[in-house]
């Protein structure tokens, strides 16, 4: 006999395919504090850095045959930052159906700054889904209804753009861009094109040994409604990640991180809807796993450092430097000498002057009276 569930979940299925065209499986959501956020927004690509993410999550816990989302990115910048380029993989399973995606993503970083840039995205997709007989029992497997919607696959691209500056990060792309167009153009599709947005903020606290990020993410579908998520963050010492977040449909989330030898990450996230019937539906859970490699932090702090040394030289050598004012090799700019003293800190003569060590002797101050006695004598 067919278990009751199963003939419940092939009933409605079959009620659905004869109604209406088959549509995609809703756009897979994701931690993204934890992931790269490739999927949703090419243009990170190589923007600060290269990582290695894969996120397993599991939905709603209490629902039988809920989806099952696997997700394996990858992404580096090249050309000594200005380029990056990520590949994704994405597969999700939620009843009898299959979702596999695949992307290929190509950023260009313009930078004003080592803290401000302003980075542009695309990518070129391929997805498809079928309807899998295996895990239901079905009378008739060459049923058209259910053999002739399985999709052979589709190609899309997407756009995007992020502005990050020192204290906060700006991005919006629009995904699936022949599906968004399907209003105006009737192309038939079976998976839905969506808007998506961000503002991230970065808050540096305890000598920029804590950082504190309030986040806020904007979703736009276009067989669906707009959806919303504010989350708070708080990394210790670039070590432990603790913090939650709220999305529209009462769901909240709760996320703790930690940094394993520098370069790994390991976070977990647990969702529960907070709606009346939440109870019912269990919770989700998602597991990440990041390597982090090519920090564009490093590179910059050993361009500053060779900059600076550079400049120190070319001071106590008395060359001409790129600020000195033209005409009049003696005479400093003043974009120059602001340039000093900002980076003065920094400088080998700024540790050698401030260092106590080195202070073994002390001198103190001469008064006149004992000048004019010193004077005297010397007569």
């Amino acid at each position: 006999m067919i278990k009751l569930y199963k003939l419940l979940f092939c009933v409605g299925v079959l009620v659905a395919l004869a109604n209406v065209s088959v549509k995609a499986q809703d756009v897979p959501l994701f931690t993204q504090k934890l992931t790269n956020s490739l999927f949703y927004n090419p243009s990170v690509a190589g923007n600060g850095m290269g990582s290695l993410t894969f996120s397993h999550r599991q939905n709603w816990s209490g629902v039988s045959g809920a989806p099952v989302t696997n997700y394996l990115s990858l992404h580096t910048p090249f050309g000594k930052d200005r380029f990056g380029t990520g590949i994704n993989i994405y597969q999700e399973r939620a009843g009898v159906y299959e979702t596999f995606a695949a992307m290929a993503a190509f950023a260009y970083h313009l930078k004003f700054t080592d803290t401000r840039s302003l980075s542009f995205g695309v990518s070129g997709e391929y997805a498809n889904f079928k309807i899998s007989t295996a895990r239901v029992d079905v009378i008739d497997e060459d049923d058209g209804l259910i053999v002739g919607n399985s999709s052979p696959g589709q190609a899309d691209f997407s756009f995007g753009v992020t502005y990050k500056t020192k204290f906060f990060t700006l991005g919006a792309a629009a995904n699936r861009l022949t599906n968004l167009m399907q209003g105006i153009t009737d192309v038939p599709s079976q998976f839905p094109g969506f808007y998506s947005a961000y503002v991230n903020g970065t808050i540096a606290l305890r000598q920029d040994k804590d950082l504190f990020e309030p986040m806020i993410t904007y979703r736009g579908y276009l067989n669906g409604q707009s959806q919303f998520q504010a989350g708070l963050y708080y990394t210790v010492n670039d070590f432990l990640i603790v913090g939650g977040s709220y999305r529209t449909g009462g769901t909240v989330s709760a996320t703790l991180g930690v940094r394993v030898l520098d370069k790994f990450l390991i976070g977990y996230t647990r969702d529960v809807n907070a709606a009346s019937y939440g109870s019912s539906l269990g919770s989700s859970n998602e597991i990440t796993v990041r390597f982090d490699f090519k920090s564009q932090k490093y590179y910059s702090n050993y361009r500053n450092s060779q900059k600076i040394n550079t400049q120190a030289l070319a001071l106590r050598r008395k060359t001409l430097s790129k600020y000195a004012a033209k005409g009049s090799p003696h005479k400093k700019s003043s974009r120059y000498r602001s340039s000093i003293k900002r980076n003065y800190q920094k400088s080998p003569n700024y540790r050698l002057d401030s260092s106590k060590k080195l202070q073994t002797i002390k001198v103190r101050k001469q008064s006149s009276s004992y000048k004019r006695k010193s004077a005297k004598r010397r007569r």
